[in-house]
């Protein structure tokens, strides 16, 4: 997925306008996933967007102990 569909859905699911200002400020998946906060974004995403696991972006995720262990809690109580 492109970093503008990503965006586009982002924002169809409520995302805040300060963070997705953000990162369209990057310009680029690439430079995305390099950011500091990527493991939020990406948790954010599998949650509320998805509504569930997002394998292409669980590198990004165990990044974060908080956001690796908020996600496998949340696709744990999904029962996947």
């Amino acid at each position: 997925m492109r970093l503008h569909e990503l965006i586009r859905n982002a924002r169809n699911a409520g995302a805040c306008n300060i963070e997705l200002y953000k990162v369209i400020k990057l310009g680029s998946l690439k430079d995305a996933k390099k950011h500091p906060e990527a493991a939020y974004w990406a948790y954010w995403y599998a949650c509320n967007v998805i509504g569930g696991r997002w394998p292409e972006a669980e590198e990004i995720i165990k990044t974060s102990p908080e956001y690796a262990f908020g996600y496998a809690s949340f696709i744990n109580n999904l029962g996947g």
